[in-house]
């Protein structure tokens, strides 16, 4: 059964256009985007004036599914529609008995509902429920033998109330495959929102950061925005709040550039590596030792330092020999990000990272995309030969680390200098 899937910034045409689902699940572990989209179906949905007699919130981890059913029963109150949110519905799992222990099993009464939220302060019901359609009692009659999720199938089965829109939100991720979801998608629309580590120009959360440019008069291209993602990681929150004091930032200027975001966001621990390897392929010794006191400032410890050298000349090693099994092209860095994360990093990432290692940090595979580029970009200042000797360098290190007496910072430093050294002399006596 193909599922009714849609784009979130479609949302906007689909609603003006008349082609609203009688029921939304929007799920995923982004769950900023998640939010954000629950909030922008109610805008569209609701008018301002009239929302508080339309708008009922329930919290799906206590509330009755009964009482969830019979407020998408009630008819508007001078509107065209009602909407119903439950966030976190433990009805959508099938081993959930979707109610805590507190729940009651009986309809609330809808002369003593109001009353009885106002005496114990619930926020689970906020609208006025009214008597259940002859379909609905007859649905809540065989409820007592089926589970809260079959209960929620068996109503999804019949014919849904079409002046009421039910939005269920959930904040992880949910099985596509199962039932309750494929019914979902029949009757109404599933938006799934994932942290995507490999994002592309089709990414929700880019796409959200453009239309916000928009609105500000502002533009910002994908690389641009992925040095964001990295230095911020997955939290799109802090993307959102880095992407405002950008725009305050540039001030009349139309484009977010690289160098803006530089000066904003400070550099993460993987950049600070990226800075280093460089520097240390250009056998600039100076800028390499300054990375390596910037990594030491930022208050690693001096082994796990190591250890992140040692991972990237190991990422580094798997894409020189990547080429020399000739399936990575040696000016690959030399493409722009857009092309290389299209048609080089993922064809490859899907032809051949099953022979890399298991462990994603240390598959260069298995790397943000924009993360792989920077290393294949270095892979001009090295070949195998002094990348084998400089991974047998760090791995002593590693040792001198844990057994010399000698400070740990000049350790450090004497592999920096190592490293920078021709790769004829740099074996250590």
């Amino acid at each position: 059964m193909r599922q009714n899937t849609v784009q979130p910034l479609n949302l906007d045409q689909d609603i003006k256009s008349g082609n609203i689902a009688p029921i939304y699940l929007i799920s995923g572990e982004e769950t900023f985007l998640v939010a954000e989209t629950v909030k922008q179906l109610v805008e569209h949905l609701l008018e301002p004036t009239t929302r508080d007699f339309n708008f009922d919130v329930f919290d799906g981890t206590q509330a009755d599914l009964r009482e969830i059913l019979s407020a998408v029963e009630v008819y508007p109150t001078m509107a065209d529609r009602r909407v119903v949110l439950v966030n976190e519905p433990t009805f959508l799992s099938t081993s959930s008995s979707g109610k805590s222990e507190n729940s009651t099993t009986d309809i609330p009464n809808p002369e003593t509902a109001e009353d009885e939220n106002q005496q114990t302060d619930s926020p689970l019901f906020t609208g006025q429920p009214a008597e259940l359609s002859p379909v609905q009692t007859e649905i809540v009659e065989e409820f007592s033998d089926l589970s809260p999720s079959e209960q929620f199938c068996s109503w999804l089965s019949e014919k849904l109330p079409e002046s009421s829109v039910l939005i269920l939100a959930c904040r992880h991720k949910v099985d596509a495959r199962s039932r309750i979801v494929k019914e979902i998608s029949r009757q109404g629309k599933h938006l799934e929102f994932s942290i995507n580590d490999r994002p592309t120009q089709n990414d929700p959360l880019f796409q959200r950061v453009v239309e916000r440019l928009k609105q500000a008069d502002k533009q910002i291209s994908f690389g641009t925005y992925n040095i964001i993602r990295q230095r911020v990681g997955q939290d799109a929150h802090r993307v959102f709040q880095e992407l405002e004091k950008a725009i305050a930032y540039i001030g009349e200027k139309k484009r977010i550039e690289e160098k803006d975001i530089r000066g904003l966001i400070a550099e993460t621990i993987n950049e600070s590596i990226f800075s280093l390897t460089d520097a240390i392929g250009r056998k600039n010794v100076s800028q390499a030792l300054l990375s390596l006191h910037r990594l030491i400032r930022s208050g690693e410890a001096p082994i796990k330092v190591n250890a992140l050298i040692a991972r990237q000349v190991r990422l580094l090693l798997q894409a020189r020999l990547l080429v020399e099994e000739r399936l990575l092209q040696e000016d690959a860095g030399r493409s722009n990000y857009q092309m290389f994360n299209q048609r080089i990093f993922r064809p490859l990432a899907e032809k051949v990272s099953h022979r890399l290692p298991d462990n994603a940090q240390l598959n260069l595979l298995k790397q943000n995309p924009y993360a792989a580029y920077k290393i294949v970009q270095a892979l001009r200042f090295f070949d195998q030969n002094e990348l084998e000797n400089s991974l047998a360098v760090v791995l002593q290190t590693d040792i001198d680390l844990k057994s010399s007496t000698l400070p740990a910072e000049q350790i450090l430093e004497e592999l920096v200098y190592d490293l920078c050294r021709r790769p004829s002399s740099r074996r250590r006596s």
